[in-house]
């Protein structure tokens, strides 16, 4: 989906399958948006490792709905280039690179 200038993408509609040699969820970018990945590790029921590679062919958002009202900590390492977090309600956090 196209919002102004930004493409925005559901993080459930991204393509996936199981990847039993490495135990995770792999995740690709449609190529239309840019090339990429992420591998989804599930360490605990409720921790989760996320490596993420993506390459974005213009300004990307990509949707999570998160179900707990429970607070989550999500810790971004190895960053290149910019990224960002908007809460439900508008807050937005913006990381770049140092």
């Amino acid at each position: 989906m196209r919002t102004s200038s930004r493409w925005r993408v559901k993080n459930d509609d991204l393509p996936s399958h199981f990847q039993t040699r490495k135990q995770c969820l792999h995740q690709l970018l449609p190529e239309e948006l840019g090339i990429g990945y992420s591998d989804v590790f599930q360490l605990d029921s409720d921790l989760s490792y996320i490596e993420t590679h993506y390459t974005p062919s213009q300004d990307l958002g990509v949707l999570t709905h998160i179900e707990s009202q429970e607070p989550r900590m999500v810790v971004t390492l190895g960053l290149k280039g910019q990224s960002g977090f908007t809460g439900h309600r508008g807050e937005e956090l913006i990381f770049n690179q140092a």
